[in-house]
């Protein structure tokens, strides 16, 4: 039996044209993926490509052991087979170029079950690899076949579908891979730009550890587990002239810590010379084009103010947060951090001034690199000025200053890329006293050399209060002059300086001026668990930002409501439905043994199954209520499914009422117990992947419920839908759900989305439910109020008013009527189709 390895190949693809010729270690990719696959033992190797590639391939696949055979450009199922049949092959090892790293060992374990165990089959491969690190292997008769049988264009371009997505006629085996190779969250494809910036991070790490190629699966996993290899964070920092250049130099600063890359917008038409804070900055990392949407796993946007146009744009680029942005749209964004305080109206995710780091040159060598000048022994005790506004030339207003701090004896340092035209204005007896720079890198480092530091709001005035150096601001714009006069510094306007202004200005800042200052700046921190801000942001890119889950709106009109740490809450400007916008961790919730156990018993004084008699009397009322609408006693002959139904109070509660009860649930635990302790149908699946007719044998329903479920719900839009294909016309839909126009959120409002669980996607407002169903072919019968918390008024709570009074009971009676309870129930009957 003849074994061939084939890996596939062409220079057009339409996400990254020619990728298989882009270098890691100036190697070719298609070099990497070739020297993996020939450690495969086979018979042969071949490498599958396209007329139009051959001329260019053709040479990097002989250097490594493979002949070349050119066939079809889009039909790569003709292309297999071509050469199956010129070459007689009997079973095929297939892989593509797109993947540098395959995993060479696993390919020949899995040869070798194929042979031994598992030949009956026409497909195989493992599944849980790393995406981008595994290899098909096939019958070449089967696929032969497969030819024949399909028409359909997705089974011609890409040869696998052909055979696994016809079990009718194929037997395909997806094997659980080893332990070893276990790694399904990692990602070593190259589909993107941002996954050859990926591989090439990793590829120079094998580099720097002499690890010699091809790099074995231990290898390549752990590399590929690293945050700053896994992670691709793209920074988009503010290049316009007069916004100064801290933004831009903080993103590179960024950018090198995270292994992201920097997005220069070439939309922008007055930029700032940022070439030279890219100095030692990886080329490859700087981006032009627009990338392609969720291409990255992070957008950084650091704008200072973005305008409505930006902030549409970049948000579109995917999971997008800003930074220090000062803009009047950042109220629309689903995540703002602050490191410098900002003391704007909005309020952000995340603030941390500690972010701002604090550091000295480090060695003698580097502080006499620049300013050699201040040990001469004529400037030993003369005062040191450094005037600098982020980069930007401001050219009269650093000769107004600068002349102003010379006839004060200061001795002046200024950053400004004009020296010639500044110098020009300074007094010949003055010049060797002044120095300019065009640009000082790492200035942070070099600020304890200075008395004074002339400078805007922004890093650097921050920068020195944290090394106890004065600080006088200058008001650029109207915004820095309000952000300085906020937060308490000694500031000034331009139109107001002049000699005495200034020097009086000086006077006024002291040492307790400046501790009062750097206490108020250390209180501003709200989280200090993360050690600085790349590694938080590296964090925050596992986020996830959702739609509305409702009408799957994304408007930049929807409110934000409420944000902290971990998640915004947005108002659908569409369907009025508030949701998580934004969640640093409401997909890490698991809903078996311990959901129900002990996070359970935290929230409610004892387990699920210990407080189940009591949540089935309660459902018991439940089941009544919908029998009363449905006119019925008692559910006889009538089929019933309960979706979220966890151990099944209510389906006992119903079977109690002669129902036909079925029940669904993703917790493999809870449906274990409704099946073997209660003796009722439960499957363990998702809702929207379940086939009614097979699983329980009724194609439609005459009730369903979701108690406490569909809030959990990331796509209510299909969920809805499915309910209502599941129910007869007339048929009975209800739930409960948390009331977001309860009295929590009516009195305490930040309390409310403050102690919402992280696995809420959704906040059902009772007035708006009708609103909410309708579309979905819903009529809302009846709500029902629940868990009227009247001590959660702070008005009663202040007044200790009694539960057993006649005020306690008239408030709880009113709170009734108007259906304010922290939940309620819905009843709705199904409408139309």
């Amino acid at each position: 039996m003849k074994t061939a390895v084939i890996v596939q190949c062409r220079l057009s693809s339409s996400r990254l044209p020619k990728k298989a010729l882009y270098k890691l270690n100036d190697k070719p990719l298609l070099a990497w993926a070739l020297s993996s696959m020939k450690n495969v033992h086979a018979d042969d190797f071949f490498l599958a490509t396209d007329f139009d590639s051959k001329n260019e391939l053709e040479s990097i696949a002989t250097q490594n052991g493979f002949k070349t055979f050119t066939g079809s450009r889009d039909d790569v199922l003709q292309r297999f087979c071509a050469l199956i049949e010129q070459e007689k092959i009997d079973i095929v090892v297939r892989a593509t170029a797109d993947n540098p790293f395959l995993f060479f060992d696993a390919a020949n374990e899995l040869i070798e079950l194929f042979k031994t165990q598992y030949f009956e089959n026409d497909y195989i491969t493992f599944t849980n690899l790393p995406h981008g690190s595994g290899v098909e292997i096939f019958k070449g008769a089967s696929l032969l076949k497969a030819q024949k049988l399909t028409d359909l264009p997705y089974d011609h371009e890409h040869v696998g579908p052909a055979l696994y997505n016809h079990k009718e006629n194929f037997k395909c085996l997806f094997l659980p891979c080893l332990k070893k190779y276990f790694a399904p969250n990692v990602r070593t494809t190259i589909d993107t730009y941002a996954d050859f910036l990926r591989c090439s991070d990793a590829a120079k790490i094998l580099l720097q550890k002499n690890i010699l190629l091809p790099p074995s699966s231990q290898d390549v996993i752990k590399i590929f587990s690293d945050e700053k290899i896994a992670k691709r964070i793209l920074f988009i920092p503010s290049i316009k002239k007069g916004q100064g250049s801290g933004h831009f130099s903080r993103c590179v600063k960024f950018a090198n810590e995270t292994c992201g890359a920097i997005f220069i917008d070439p939309s922008v038409q007055e930029k700032i010379e940022y070439e030279k804070f890219l100095q030692g900055f990886d080329s490859q990392k700087i981006i032009t084009q627009v990338p392609l949407k969720n291409e990255y796993d992070l957008i950084v946007c650091d704008l200072f103010k973005s305008t409505k146009t930006e902030v549409e744009k970049y948000s579109n680029f995917g999971n997008t947060i800003f930074l220090d942005e000062g803009g009047k749209f950042a109220d629309t964004q689903n995540y703002l951090v602050d490191i410098i305080p900002s003391f704007l109206k909005r309020k952000s995710n995340f603030t941390n001034p500690n972010f701002i780091e604090c550091k000295c040159s480090q060695t003698q060598n580097e502080n006499q690199n620049q300013f050699s000048f201040f040990n001469q022994d004529s400037n030993k005790m003369q005062k040191k000025v450094l005037i600098t506004f982020g980069g930007e030339d401001f050219s009269l207003l650093l000769q107004k200053l600068s002349l102003i701090f010379l006839q004060q004896n200061f001795f002046v340092v200024v950053i400004s890329k004009t020296s010639e035209n500044l110098l020009s204005k300074i007094p010949q007896e003055k010049k060797d006293n002044i120095k300019v720079f065009s640009f000082i890198e790492n200035l942070q480092k070099h600020l304890h050399n200075f008395d004074l530091i002339v400078t805007h709001y922004g890093l650097t005035a921050f920068e020195s209060l944290l090394q106890n150096k004065k600080v006088l601001l200058v008001g650029i714009t109207p915004l820095h002059q309000k952000l300085a006069k906020q937060f308490g510094f000694s500031s000034i306007k331009k139109s107001q300086i002049n000699a005495r202004t200034v020097k009086n200005k000086i006077e006024k800042i002291n040492s307790q001026n400046q501790n009062e200052l750097l206490q108020q700046f250390k209180t501003q921190d709200e989280n200090s668990s993360y050690k600085n801000f790349s590694d938080f942001v590296l964090k925050l890119s596992s986020a996830k930002k959702y739609n509305c889950p409702l009408c799957n709106s994304d408007s930049a009109k929807s409110k934000v409501l409420y944000r902290n740490n971990f998640h915004t809450f947005k108002k659908c400007s569409n369907c009025k439905m508030i949701y998580i916008s934004f969640s640093t961790d409401s997909e890490k919730v698991d809903y078996e043994e311990n959901y129900f156990d002990s996070e359970y018993k935290a929230q409610y004084g004892k387990t699920y199954l210990e407080d189940f008699e009591a949540i089935k009397k309660n459902c018991v009322v439940r089941i009544n209520n919908i029998q009363k609408v449905l006119k019925i006693k008692n559910g006889q002959d009538k089929n019933l499914l309960d979706i979220g139904c966890a151990y099944g109070p209510f389906l006992s509660a119903a079977k109690d009422s002669n129902w036909n009860c079925f029940g669904s649930d993703i917790s493999e635990h809870a449906i274990k117990y409704v099946n073997e302790k209660l003796n009722i149908k439960a499957i363990n699946a998702d809702f929207t992947c379940i086939d009614s007719q097979k699983e329980f044998g009724v194609k439609q329903f005459d009730v369903l419920t979701m108690w406490y479920v569909i809030e959990h719900i990331k796509d209510l839009q299909k969920v809805l839908t499915n309910v209502n294909a599941l129910l007869k016309t007339g048929g009975v839909f209800a739930f409960s759900t948390p009331n977001a126009f309860g009295i929590t959120r009516i009195f305490l409002g930040k309390h409310f989305f403050a102690n919402s669980p992280k696995d809420h996607f959704s906040l059902w407002e009772n007035f708006n439910t009708k609103h909410y169903l309708k579309p979905f072919g819903f009529k809302v019968v009846k709500i029902i109020p629940q868990g009227i918390h009247l001590e959660r008024i702070p008005l009663v709570k202040k007044l200790n008013i009694s539960k057993t009074s006649f005020l306690y009971k008239l408030l709880f009676n009113i709170a009734t009527v108007l259906k304010i309870g922290d939940t309620y129930e819905v009843i709705c009957k199904k409408v139309n189709g």
